[in-house]
């Protein structure tokens, strides 16, 4: 199976990289940046640390929080970690300048073998969903121990693991540890061959606030306008933006000096929505391009990277992806932020956190523009209930924190011989050093007369 897939997956490459660099690169650049990575090629100044894997920003999201406390706890341990995005990329840089950040390789073994070689690393964490099975050959040829974090299978996704169980169960079993969100992810790994999957919880209710982001948010609310009310729809996909636009019409009718905070999911799709809100004649302004006060109807955050600032400028939060099937996107920080949260009924990827959010009343779930319309006007109508939702969904994500400490619980073996093996190999390289040292100070120069000295 796994040679099948190997030399499918060789026949497929021009494809992929057709893909990668004509499609997605033509309108997002950084997909052609240091491409060479894309097949293992690249420089790893510190070799021998721990190998994170974050496919994108919601994975690397996922991953800061366990980072941080690694970093602070382990700070000798060099940190390497792999994207598959430009966005991913972006944001693991923000958040850890001193971490080396490459784009992991198609899953070719050459290609997986030499980023490997090249980088020597101790221990890898993969976030939630990422199986690669030439990835964790590698890790598992090269003796290298692997565990899986804010482990979660969704509905589609597990139905396709099943289907090739037999191209992940053996390399599944050999991890160190699988961490899941829940227990029904925790029985799904299990029948993927995970020996023991553990519930930790979902990482990302540890939300760090960032008050640098929050401090900016701020800012950024005072150049709008202190006294108009702001809604952001974040993680917009094409099919959500047209339904988003006729509810702001409505609701401009209601409250006059309303401003609309757009945030695309895809940086490629800024282009297209400031084109759209424009043929709505709508008075435009983006992020990247305005300065001091802003007199606009829609303001767009066409930077990456600043989504809880965004979030902290706003009043209510509709998140997105969740309008058409893309299983939607984080809640979460606008949660922890104390913001109001609306959503469409497609949140699979979230189904747990949306049913803990909507038991703790913080969380209305809306199907098209009029009951977006309707739900905005009823929070933004009501300062009292527009806090009180607030509270409720900021006290449910304290609530169920702490993911972060049982995940590094359950991952403290594995970092420890980590740690202990950079000790052993610093160590060997210094014994080596002394050793050569020693043998050139007894390296003898001849004299005139063919007689020997030690050397001085």
């Amino acid at each position: 199976m796994q040679r099948t897939y190997t030399v499918l997956l060789m026949l497929l490459t021009p494809f992929v990289v057709m893909w990668l660099w004509w499609w997605r690169g033509r309108t997002e650049p950084g997909y052609r940046l240091n491409f060479e990575e894309r097949f293992g090629i690249s420089s790893v100044v510190y070799p021998g640390g721990l190998w994170i894997h974050a496919a994108s920003m919601g994975e690397v999201a996922a991953a800061a929080p366990i980072m941080q406390v690694v970093r602070n706890r382990f700070p000798q341990l060099p940190m390497l970690i792999t994207v598959l995005t430009p966005s991913g990329r972006d944001r693991a840089q923000a958040l850890f300048p001193n971490a080396e950040v490459r784009y992991l390789p198609i899953d070719l073994p050459r290609a997986m073998e030499s980023l490997v070689l090249r980088a020597q690393p101790l221990a890898c964490i993969i976030l939630e969903t990422e199986l690669w099975p030439n990835m964790l050959a590698m890790l598992y040829k090269h003796k290298i121990p692997a565990a899986i974090v804010n482990a979660r299978l969704s509905d589609a996704k597990y139905e396709r693991y099943m289907k090739y169980r037999n191209l992940f169960e053996p390399w599944i079993g050999t991890l160190a540890a699988v961490c899941t969100q829940t227990n029904e992810h925790a029985a799904r790994w299990r029948a993927l061959g995970a020996r023991m999957p553990i519930v930790t919880g979902n990482t990302k209710f540890d939300i760090i606030i960032n008050e640098t982001q929050r401090n900016i948010g701020k800012q950024l609310r005072a150049k709008l306008g202190a006294d108009r009310p702001v809604w952001i729809a974040a993680s917009i996909h094409p099919g959500e933006l047209q339904p988003i636009l006729l509810a702001f019409r409505d609701l401009r009718m209601r409250f006059g000096n309303l401003v609309l905070l757009l945030v695309p999911r895809h940086s490629e799709r800024f282009g297209d929505m400031v084109k759209a809100c424009r043929s709505e004649r709508w008075n435009v302004a983006l992020r990247s391009r305005v300065e001091g006060d802003i007199l606009t109807d829609i303001y767009i955050g066409d930077t990456m990277g600043e989504l809880q600032a965004l979030y902290a400028a706003s009043d209510v939060a509709f998140v997105g992806g969740s309008m058409v099937q893309k299983g939607g996107h984080n809640p979460l920080e606008a949660a922890a932020l104390g913001i109001p949260i609306l959503c469409g009924p497609h949140m699979a990827n979230f189904r747990e956190v949306i049913h803990g959010l909507s038991d703790a009343g913080a969380v209305h779930t809306v199907r098209n523009d009029r009951d977006l319309e309707s739900a905005l006007t009823r929070i933004l109508g009501s300062p009292i209930l527009r806090a009180d939702l607030g509270k409720r969904a900021s006290a449910w994500v304290t609530l169920h924190g702490g993911a972060v400490a049982r995940t590094l619980e359950a991952l403290q073996p594995m970092l420890s011989g980590a740690v202990q093996q950079l000790q052993k190999n610093k160590e060997m390289a210094a014994q080596t050093a002394a050793e050569e040292t020693a043998a050139i100070d007894k390296e003898t120069v001849a004299t005139d007369d063919g007689e020997a000295k030690p050397k001085v």
